[in-house]
């Protein structure tokens, strides 16, 4: 071990080459690591967090590797990494920061202390990758925030444009991605922002995939709750999703198609036996609370319509025609819905008549105006982001090799060379016209 030391205070890490160098020099000594993981603790009380930070990342990452350890001196050791580690060193091996970031936050979820992983995590993602970039932390974060129950604090993350998808820069996996974009959606279903969690359901079911995955299908089925909930219908997928995999997710749902199909009819008593008759799987899948809801949404959607076709109605009617219990809950849940802008109507007590009125709002105050200039400004970053994302790739020699290697044969031949010669001189000539320009994964 001394020579693991040695190599850890004695190599320069001025510049990129020398930490590859270290890098490569660190990888030797895993067996050796790993067979005197006992001396691995006072190996990093020898070193600076900040300084020696790619060789305390190895050693930890060994540590994590063996699992046999103090859970709380490990805990203490990767948040001090974390939060003294310097960014150049941390991104040489996104990988072993990804690996360890993990079992950080599977020791904290384990030991009930997930609240404690929240804030290093929350500066993990910081500093692997840049803004824009999604990294793997983002999901350890979400998810220490969903089992600490601090849904709100994950809000600032998860309202931030994240596009960037870089395994190279941030040892992103798909898997990573996928359990983002859940654990994103379940935050926002305790938020009751049920738009967001649409959103988030929506990108793990139709992200590029061959075979079904648990995550996916997972969020197939609250997909199909929260669209009941929020539109009355399950919302249709991107065009772009895998037709295949919707038939199977229906064929292995079959609970939650037979709940939407309920659903349609609008009879809240139907809905309510089918709710009943598949209740075990519903509990047993956690979503039993969306059940609920979804049903409780059916009474306001059965008296959303009847404003479509009455001007004035009275309570009595009401309450037949929704299948409530009495004029006493009807009153209720109309007054609810006037309170929260889901119908706009005056309750007559006096009469018990309701009368219907159209939406008063005009779009004409300063509320307004700052959505529309937030959105605008929305856009013209989303425009800016894609066309930067087109440029790189199309000045990446890899695709402009493919490409040119996609035409006719023969169209790009001449007497001094073939194709892949002359893909590769326009490749790099356009290259070296922007540098520093390039896609990654």
């Amino acid at each position: 071990m001394d020579k693991v030391l040695q190599a850890i205070e004695n190599f320069p890490v001025d510049n990129a080459e020398m930490l590859e160098q270290l890098q490569k020099e660190l990888k030797k000594y895993q067996e050796t690591i790993l067979k005197n993981i006992q001396m691995v603790d006072s190996l990093i009380d020898s070193l600076d967090y900040n300084k020696h930070t790619l060789g305390i990342l190895h050693l930890l990452s060994m540590k994590a590797v063996a699992s046999t350890f103090d859970f709380e001196v490990f805990i203490n050791q990767v948040t001090r990494l974390i939060t003294h580690c310097s960014i150049r060193q941390i991104r040489v091996d996104p990988k072993k920061f990804r690996l360890l970031c993990f079992k950080f936050t599977e020791i904290c979820r384990e030991t009930k202390q997930s609240i404690r992983a929240i804030q290093p995590l929350r500066t993990a993602i910081n500093k692997i990758g840049p803004s824009e970039h999604l990294t793997p932390q983002h999901a350890m974060f979400v998810q220490c925030c969903i089992t600490a129950k601090c849904y709100k604090t994950a809000l600032p993350i998860l309202d931030r444009f994240s596009y960037q998808i870089d395994p190279d820069t941030t040892g992103l996996e798909s898997v990573d991605t996928r359990l983002y974009f859940y654990y994103g959606g379940i935050v926002y279903l305790g938020m009751k922002q049920y738009t967001k969690a649409l959103q988030f359901f929506e990108v793990v079911i139709s992200a590029p995939a061959i075979v079904i995955s648990a995550i996916m299908l997972e969020a197939y089925k609250k997909f199909v709750l929260v669209s009941l909930i929020l539109k009355g219908e399950v919302a249709n997928l991107p065009k772009y999703t895998n037709t295949s995999l919707v038939r199977l997710f229906k064929q292995l749902c079959p609970s939650y198609e037979e709940f939407s199909t309920s659903f349609q009819t609008r009879s809240v008593d139907d809905l309510h036996k089918v709710a009943e008759n598949h209740a075990e799987g519903f509990i047993k899948d956690g979503n039993m609370g969306l059940v609920k809801q979804a049903i409780q949404a059916l009474y306001r959607q059965n008296i959303q319509r009847l404003t479509k076709t009455y001007i004035t109605l009275s309570l009595q009617n009401i309450t037949e025609q929704v299948s409530l219990l009495n004029e006493q809950e009807t009153e209720r849940r109309v007054f609810k819905m006037i309170q929260n802008g889901d119908v706009f109507a005056t309750i007559n007590q006096k009469d018990g008549m309701v009368e219907f009125l159209e939406k008063p709002e005009l779009y004409n105050n300063p509320s307004t105006l700052n959505y529309l200039d937030r959105q605008i400004h929305t856009g013209i970053n989303l425009t800016k982001a894609i066309s930067k994302i087109d440029e790189e790739i199309s000045l990446d020699p890899k695709y402009l090799q493919k490409i040119l290697q996609s035409e006719r044969p023969g169209r790009w031949q001449g007497e001094g060379g073939g194709d892949d010669e002359m893909a590769m001189a326009m490749a790099m000539s356009l290259s070296a016209e922007k540098p520093g320009v390039g896609f990654k994964g």
